[in-house]
């Protein structure tokens, strides 16, 4: 992990620690959930994207999420990114290239 990184997750755990021990941190820890809002965010509707096979709105839109709502990170490390429950009818191509998108763009 480069220093630039580790700087980063620790001031993101420090955060959410702070918060989980009713202290006060920074700012507010920001841990949305994905889910179909990142789609939305980015213009597009659901189906434009789950149905794209280029792939391209699906980075799009989580490199825009990723970007705009910098996610904190959960204890013990990483950032917490969830899909929801409603995938069982994207491509498994598609979801795999979600989650690539977001180990390439995702950051601490």
């Amino acid at each position: 992990m480069t220093p630039e990184a580790q700087e980063r997750y620790d001031e993101k755990t420090a955060r959410v620690q702070a918060a989980i021990a009713l202290k006060e941190p920074d700012r507010v820890p920001m841990m949305p959930s994905a889910a179909l809002f990142l789609m939305l965010n980015a213009g597009y509707t659901v189906a434009e994207v789950i149905y794209d096979t280029t792939l391209e709105k699906m980075e799009k839109s989580i490199v825009k999420y990723l970007e705009e709502f910098d996610p904190d990170c959960a204890p013990g490390g990483g950032f917490i990114f969830m899909t929801g429950s409603g995938l069982s009818h994207v491509k498994k191509e598609n979801v795999a290239a979600m989650f690539d998108t977001v180990r390439e763009y995702g950051k601490y």
